[in-house]
């Protein structure tokens, strides 16, 4: 019985504590352990690798794994492995820690035998073997057949390596260790499967992995292609706009799509901040006078919603600006920026220099940029938790469990939007998406296929 653990390639541990004993009873293993969460904490949070943060460790729960892991960590900062920004908040941030310079380098993949640290390493959580057994039906694919070209992954990862610490990149050996822990785990079979309580997203390897690298996956030698939807986020947010989503009395039956803000999460504190205040009535009355009062016949909310289902928002949004201005954008994440300032920031995020994405944005669509200010009017979180809840409940409970049920045989995984299958069922997926999505929602997505190979990266 052992666990991997990822250590600096310059830091012989045994050696060091030998030279460097500690004053306190130790285990090697436990070092080990808590090394390597410092390595491969970042492997999990892609923001981490935009810049050198420190990695939070909860010590609550590494205590649980090692008794006196305060000695641990004090004794890696005294010692120049760690430091530390010393900044702990009870109940809201855990104390962070980094390698100091001298260890930021590659990794190396040493064992961890002490029984009873691997154990506790292995134990889950309640809350996380109900997840595996509620989505029996997806996890059952995570097997020894989903692999991935190790060496040719691995090819790839050393040239970006290059190529990063070439443009001047002080991250990119982080990012290197990051992919070269996750291509590691795929390679040996190491698979989790993790639900976000907050926005119910799955978290897995492939929803991980750094994007270019899923081109060297197949299972059981069988190519795979990624169908996704176009303009996700968009799309699901046209359902915003319709009146029966905030109508407890369309709940029913009647209802004209299954999808509405009083059944999308199991757990609706998430939006308390919409229910505890008259944000839903507003929103539902503002809906009403767009679409029925005549002086705003033509204009209300198509603009939006009809370039968004074709799958062409972006072009619309591009268009709309040469026209108005004369100025050409070219750059499709300028475009994305656009549609995602208004998305993701707060409501008083609209005066500043850097907010002007978010004032094309609300000239060309007046009226959903009403909509998505009164949503986020108490909480500018609550508009983008709210997108990811509703996709994550259609790809989870309604697409995946459809393929499941139809098609048994069909390995098939889910990575936020998109469903990833052989590539032989590339046309049914695509078909479940854009029927589940029209029943949930009443939005007639588009959807495009993407096929994994590593000819893409030549």
């Amino acid at each position: 019985m052992e666990e991997k653990a990822y250590i600096p390639s310059n830091l012989n541990i045994e050696k060091f504590l030998t030279e460097n004993p500690p004053c306190f009873k130790y285990y090697v293993d436990c070092f080990r352990h808590i090394i390597s969460l410092v390595t491969e904490i970042p492997s999990y949070n892609k923001d981490m690798l935009k810049m050198y943060n420190y990695a939070l460790i909860n010590s609550e729960k590494l205590q649980g794994k090692i008794h006196e892991c305060a000695d641990y960590l004090k004794y890696l900062v005294r010692h120049n492995i760690f430091e530390t920004d010393n900044h702990y908040i009870p109940s809201e941030k855990s104390t962070g820690y980094r390698f100091t310079p001298q260890y930021r380098t590659s990794v190396k993949v040493e064992l961890i035998t002490k029984y009873t640290l691997v154990k506790s390493i292995r134990k889950t959580a309640p809350e996380e073997d109900k997840i595996v057994k509620k989505y029996s039906y997806m996890h059952r694919w995570y097997n020894e057949h989903l692999q991935i070209d190790f060496v040719g992954a691995l090819k790839y990862l050393e040239q970006q390596l290059k190529l990063n610490i070439e443009k001047g990149d002080v991250n990119a050996m982080l990012k290197f260790n990051a992919s070269f822990i996750t291509i590691t785990r795929i390679s040996q079979h190491d698979f989790y499967f993790k639900v976000d309580p907050n926005v119910h997203r799955l978290h897995t390897p492939l929803t991980n992995i750094k994007s270019e690298l899923r081109n060297f996956i197949t299972y059981n030698g069988i190519p795979l292609v990624g169908v996704d939807f176009v303009n996700s986020q968009p799309c699901l947010s046209a359902v915003l706009l319709d009146e029966n989503f905030y109508d407890f009395s369309a709940t029913g039956v009647n209802s004209p799509f299954s999808f509405n803000i009083y059944n999308i999460s199991d757990n609706l504190s998430n939006f308390q901040p919409l229910y505890s205040s008259s944000t839903i009535p507003d929103i539902y009355s503002y809906i009403m006078i767009v679409k029925y009062d005549g002086s705003f016949k033509g204009q209300g909310f198509q603009p939006y919603i009809a370039p968004t289902e074709k799958g062409w928002l972006y072009e619309y949004i591009q268009e709309a600006v040469e026209a108005e201005t004369g100025i050409v954008i070219k750059d499709r994440k300028e475009l994305k920026k656009i549609v995602f300032t208004v998305l993701f920031t707060d409501n008083r995020f609209i005066g500043q220099a850097e907010a002007k994405p978010k004032r094309i944005f609300r000239f060309i669509f007046p009226f959903v940029y009403e909509i998505f200010n009164l949503i986020k009017r108490k909480d500018s979180t609550i508009l983008p938790r709210l997108l990811q809840t509703i996709e994550s409940k259609l790809m989870l409970d309604n697409i995946a469990k459809r393929i499941a049920i139809e098609r048994p045989d069909m390995p098939f995984f889910t990575i936020h939007d998109s469903i990833v299958c052989p590539v032989e069922d590339e046309g049914y997926a695509a078909e479940v998406m854009i029927d589940e999505m029209v029943k949930a929602i009443g939005i007639h997505p588009s959807v495009k296929p993407e096929r994994w190979s590593s000819s893409n990266l030549a």
